[in-house]
């Protein structure tokens, strides 16, 4: 880039892709932690607390994950790993800001029976397990129903496999992020309100293969009531790729 970009760390506001990052720092980066004495939260989809780990492709303007504009929007304080990552600070507060800003799930108010009682009360710091060995077929889609007297997040963890976690549309589709093994993302319930997650399984592209998806939904801040029920999906929209949570 010639002079006009400046610093060079802002970069990915005016480039992307292999212009600017192909992987070059990825092996450093456990290596920058360790001589920073520091605990890096790297490879998640979506911003999660602590020194939250982003290389500068995702954070592109024209990336489609645009939950990581809230780092840059926002002014969250960052320290520059290496030349192509930073790691932002998500504290507590800091976390609960984006969390109102952009992962706070509206009520739908639908008329459908869909999340109708009995739904089960959770504690703060429960995990409701979640495991399908059943192949999907085209798709599976499954409904987190959630109330909370006084609000409270909900997240959702993979073990095994990947699938897609995000909340529901009022037109009944799913906007989430895709979730691999080992990643997260969490959403907040408002308080004295339903809420309308979801849950989408993704097809082998070899049928042949035993299947196998797991994780743990995550209860925090507050006591909920939680249900996971099957939602029927139209078979025109059964295999595509939800919307990006935003």
């Amino acid at each position: 880039t010639n002079l006009s970009v400046w610093p060079k760390s802002r970069a990915y506001w005016y480039t992307a892709d292999s212009n600017l990052d192909w992987g070059q720092n990825r092996e450093r980066v456990s290596r920058y932690a360790k001589e920073m004495d520091q605990a890096f939260i790297l490879d998640q989809a979506a911003i999660t607390p602590g020194l939250f780990v982003v290389a500068a492709n995702d954070l592109a303007i024209s990336d489609r994950r645009d939950s990581y504009r809230f780092l840059v929007e926002h002014g969250v304080p960052a320290i520059r790993v290496g030349f192509t990552h930073f790691a932002f600070a998500v504290t507590g507060e800091r976390f609960d800001e984006y969390m109102n800003a952009d992962r706070t799930v509206s009520p739908l108010m639908l008329s459908d029976q869909a999340c109708a009682p009995p739904l089960a009360h959770y504690p703060p710091g429960a995990q409701i397990p979640f495991e399908q060995t059943e192949s999907p077929g085209r798709g599976r889609l499954f409904l987190v129903c959630v109330t909370s007297r006084k609000g409270a997040d909900l997240g959702f963890t993979v073990t095994e496999g990947r699938l897609w976690f995000g909340r529901m549309t009022a037109m009944g589709e799913c906007e989430a992020d895709l979730l691999q093994e080992g990643q997260q993302a969490w959403f907040r319930v408002p308080r004295a309100s339903e809420a309308r997650l979801c849950l989408k399984e993704m097809p082998y592209r070899r049928a042949e293969l035993a299947y196998l998806v797991s994780g743990y939904l995550t209860v925090r801040g507050q006591g909920a009531e939680v249900a996971v029920r099957r939602f029927a999906v139209d078979s025109a929209r059964r295999n595509e790729d939800p919307a990006p949570a935003k």
